[in-house]
């Protein structure tokens, strides 16, 4: 098992109630399965929201297929919401 952490930015955080919350995670999971676990909570809500996010992983933006460490903080940005121009928050 791993421990990451989620973060919520812009108008996420009041979507989701909270600026971050901690997951456990079998090993070798990725963006992409932290994300389903992450905004399953908001039903058919959750796909709206999630058109467009962007991700990042540790400051910099990565593929939904990435494979997550322990220790990881993935932040989810809404759409609009802009990295800088090296891929970073």
């Amino acid at each position: 098992m791993i421990k990451v952490t989620a973060a919520y930015l812009g108008s996420l955080r009041g979507s989701m109630g909270r600026e971050q919350e901690p997951f456990s995670l079998e090993d070798r999971a990725t963006v992409y399965s932290l994300r389903r676990l992450a905004f399953r909570k908001l039903g058919p809500k959750a796909l709206a929201q999630m058109q467009g996010m962007v991700t990042t992983l540790n400051h910099c933006q990565v593929a939904l297929n990435h494979v997550l460490k322990d220790g990881d903080t993935v932040a989810f940005l809404p759409p609009g919401m802009q990295t800088t121009g090296h891929g970073r928050v």
